[in-house]
């Protein structure tokens, strides 16, 4: 497999229990699909296996967009985990990146460290 510079993921992991309510999203149709508000949330399973396996690519450069307004929904203990496991299966030399825009505080809030992590702050 060629080594990647860069790659970025789009990740909702509390689907559509967002609490921003925007007008043009995609997602607010899936609730009438998914009555059991707690079945969408991601679990800490989902999310390991899902960092371990991003992370493998070994991109110089990867980037986790966390859609929405999930960290009010998944609460920061999750992405306090998130952050954990990041740093676990993040191979040395590489940059992880946590960006969500809205809430840049938020990252803040649950400490980033010097192990190769940025916060993305709004413009």
């Amino acid at each position: 497999m060629p080594k990647l510079n860069y790659l970025s993921f789009l990740v909702k992991p509390a689907s559509h229990l967002c609490n921003l309510d925007c007008t043009y999203c995609f997602y607010k149709r899936v609730e009438k699909i998914y009555p059991d508000k707690a079945s969408v949330k991601m679990t800490i399973a989902t999310l390991d296996s899902f960092l371990q396996k991003a992370l493998a690519y070994g991109a110089g450069y990867t980037m986790f967009i966390w859609q929405g307004g999930e960290p009010t929904a998944m609460g920061l203990d999750f992405y306090r985990v998130a952050v954990s496991l990041q740093e676990k299966y993040r191979i040395p030399g590489t940059i992880v990146e946590n960006t969500l825009r809205p809430m840049a505080f938020f990252w803040m809030k649950i400490g980033q460290n010097s192990c190769g992590k940025t916060v993305s702050l709004p413009e």
